[in-house]
């Protein structure tokens, strides 16, 4: 059966209105399921930023992997009810978001500003360089939005990890310091002044008149130890008399000694 123009018409105009509902619909669904995927891990996987006319806009907390995005120059991702899936094209917008989500994951920012908020504080105090934005990912993209969004799981689920490790640790942890203060305060602490030990039992170093001499040949080196003290090797040859060292005679060629007879 031939179809009139009106009736042609009639049928393209039902078709992408059905399609328009299921597409809503689905996007509708994307979102919950970011929601409740956020809400289960503590708000750790992303963002959420509140649009003033209502809706979120969610940002992912992991940054889009650069091999996925080699010609693409991507800051974020993440989704928002209006656009769904999104990327934020690097700028001033992307920087912000990234100092923003540092802050939020350490927990020095307790609270976020709407969207709106910060697309107008951007918009208004960026002066030099490009703004950024945020636009809707292309069909080529969609791998690199996947593989961020597991990666916002994954660090996710070690910061759980760890925070559920830290409950077990802490409690015990906290029990030993508190012994270890009330031990502490309840004995006091005296100070003693040290007891000095003598390094070495060397002799007294007594007068040279006092000393002992060691009693060991001439010639052997521990002679010279003496009461403690280097002396000098001892000279045991006998100390002449006082005058009684002969004189040395000097016979000049003419002085003979007769000593054939006396009386010549």
């Amino acid at each position: 059966m031939e179809l009139k123009p009106d009736q042609t018409e009639g049928l393209l105009s039902q078709e992408t209105s059905r399609q328009g509902t299921s597409l809503e619909h689905k996007k509708s669904e994307l979102i919950e399921n970011i929601k409740k995927i956020n809400e289960n891990a503590g708000g750790r996987v992303a963002a959420q930023f509140s649009l003033e006319q209502g809706g979120m806009v969610y940002i992912f907390n992991a940054k889009p992997l650069q091999a996925l995005r080699p010609h693409m120059n991507i800051s974020q991702a993440g989704i928002s009810t209006e656009l769904g899936p999104i990327f934020v094209i690097r700028g001033a917008l992307g920087d912000r978001l990234t100092d923003i989500l540092s802050k939020f994951n350490s927990g020095q920012v307790q609270e976020l500003p709407t969207w709106n908020n910060l697309i107008s504080d951007i918009a208004t105090n960026h002066t030099t360089g490009p703004i950024g934005e945020t636009r809707t990912i292309l069909p080529f993209e969609q791998e690199t939005w996947n593989q961020t969004l597991r990666n916002a799981m994954a660090i996710a689920e070690r910061q759980i990890q760890t925070e559920k490790a830290l409950q077990d640790v802490i409690p015990q942890s906290l029990a030993t310091t508190q012994e270890i203060l009330s031990s502490s305060a309840s004995t006091p602490t005296t100070t003693e002044a040290p007891t000095l030990l003598p390094t070495h039992t060397s002799k007294p170093n007594l007068p040279p008149d006092q000393r002992t001499p060691a009693s060991f040949p001439a010639d052997d080196p521990r002679r010279t130890e003496a009461g403690g003290q280097v002396e000098p090797p001892a000279d045991l040859r006998p100390v002449p008399e006082p005058n009684t060292m002969i004189p040395k005679l000097n016979l000049s060629s003419t002085d003979k000694l007769n000593l054939s007879s006396p009386n010549s």
